[in-house]
């Protein structure tokens, strides 16, 4: 989590997760959730202190890490284990998801099904994209 410059808490001054580049590590549940009420709060100050502004809801940038010292990764799941290469599957696998985008929506459906597609060709993806302005 970074700060704009020049953004100040006192709160924060003396807390060992800030450090001087205004970045803040996630390390804890707890850690997490201050960074989305601090993304909030900074949302909330900006819409207070702008009349005209392109932000349109909180951001927040986490910028992930590998540990070192992790513990390796669990096993996968039982369903997974033996599972066929899916290029090399005689079966498929549907996938569908929905996204409603705010501020009227997608203004070109078009070129924005081209782009999921030309995003998706390096997994050989198969199959329709459906785009619709509202999402």
């Amino acid at each position: 989590l970074t700060s704009e410059e020049g953004d100040s808490d006192d709160e924060n001054d003396n807390n060992d997760n800030t450090s001087s580049l205004g970045m803040w590590r996630l390390e804890t549940d707890d850690d997490v959730q201050t960074a989305f009420m601090q993304a909030e709060q900074f949302f909330q100050r900006h819409q207070d202190e702008n009349d005209f502004t392109s932000m349109k809801r909180p951001t927040l940038v986490i910028h992930v890490t590998k540990d070192p010292n992790a513990p390796p990764p669990p096993p996968p799941p039982p369903y997974l284990v033996g599972m066929p290469d899916p290029l090399t599957s005689p079966t498929m696998t549907m996938l569908s998801f929905y996204a409603f985008p705010p501020d009227g929506g997608i203004s070109d459906p078009e070129s924005t099904a081209d782009q999921l597609k030309r995003l998706w060709r390096p997994f050989r993806a198969l199959g329709r994209v459906y785009v619709a302005n509202e999402g």
